[in-house]
């Protein structure tokens, strides 16, 4: 069994330690996901003799050691290995990836396993984020995952009336009037190439638009995914203006969630030797912090000319599920957590 037992979070990852010499890491994660909502569960559970403590006898949490990482799994032996760690090795920017490897150990989570997941699918290889979050080992998820053409479900219409996932609902509950938040936006501002044109910039954006079924949501009356193409880019030039700040709240005042209005930008010029400038805008009913990790490669991708890689599930049917979870009391276990 288990004497004893710390946790402690490192680079933003969750990681217990037991004090045991009957068990392993493996089990004691294993037994832990088996009672707890995914998000207490240790990404790994490291194994100690003794738990170091300070000089006073408490926890001396900076002498915890970090997780272990393999680095040298066995090599993939099949097609489908072969492709998922050529993933993993390009999404984590790492030589090699052997099948032995740690999906968290790497620095996995959930936003990476969506872009691995997407990759994958775009490769004709279909593989849930969920699944690499499950914590099997690569050559199980490998030989689990199965081709494109033979995913069978219920058919994902992404545009739409849709409910309110709860973050939206958090906004919007004690906001009924969507007027009185219709600024209520996040920005970021990034330096960008000399060569980068106004044309290709209305392009980019305007892909990312089409490609991002969150960001052509319409809250007027209930909430509404528009198709495709019901959304135009809009993308401001701008010369001589040094105020940033003042230019993305100009921009957020622009926004107008009854029309489906929640991205805004503005391509700064500043017209001497300062790189110019992109002010992006876009409404929190689409967007959170962890968000532009996925928004602002695609549109680097998009202001090339690149194609983007397929999505897999859209957003509308992810917040049909939450909906239909929080009907059904799925995760009302959770509440105890």
């Amino acid at each position: 069994g288990v004497t004893a037992a710390a946790a402690t979070v490192r680079s933003s990852r969750l990681i217990g330690y037991v004090v045991s010499t009957s068990v392993t890491g493996e089990a004691v994660r294993a037994e832990l996901a088996a009672r707890l909502p995914e998000h207490m569960v240790p990404a790994a559970v490291v194994v100690l003799d003794e738990l170091p403590v300070t000089t006073n006898g408490k926890l001396d949490r900076a002498a915890l050691p970090a997780p272990a990482t393999s680095g040298g799994g066995r090599e993939p032996s099949t097609e489908r290995e072969r492709l998922l760690c050529a993933v993993l090795a390009d999404v984590f920017e790492v030589e090699r990836v052997g099948v032995d490897d740690d999906f968290f150990s790497l620095g996995g989570d959930s936003i990476t396993a969506i872009t691995i997941s997407s990759r994958l699918r775009a490769k004709g290889l279909e593989l849930r984020p969920r699944d690499l979050l499950a914590r099997r080992s690569f050559a199980a998820l490998a030989a689990s995952a199965t081709l494109v053409e033979d995913v069978t479900g219920p058919v994902d219409e992404p545009t739409g009336p849709v409910p309110a996932p709860p973050i939206v609902r958090g906004l919007l509950d004690p906001h009924p009037d969507v007027d009185t938040v219709a600024g209520y936006a996040q920005w970021t501002a990034l330096h960008v190439d000399d060569d980068l044109t106004h044309g290709d910039l209305v392009a980019g954006v305007q892909a990312v638009l089409d490609h991002h079924d969150a960001l052509r949501l319409r809250v007027d009356d209930g909430l509404d995914v528009l198709p495709r193409g019901a959304v135009r880019a809009v993308v401001d030039e701008v010369h001589g203006e040094d105020d940033v700040t003042a230019l993305a709240e100009r921009l957020a005042a622009q926004l107008d969630p009854r029309t489906g209005d929640v991205v805004r930008a503005a391509l700064l010029r500043t017209g001497d030797s300062a790189a110019d400038r992109l002010v992006i805008v876009v409404h929190h009913l689409a967007m959170d912090g962890v968000s532009w990790r996925i928004l602002l490669p695609d549109l680097h991708t998009a202001c090339t000319g690149a194609a983007l890689e397929p999505g897999g599930t859209s957003w509308r049917r992810h917040a049909t599920l939450l909906a239909e979870q929080g009907a059904s009391g799925a995760r009302r276990s959770e509440l105890d957590h």
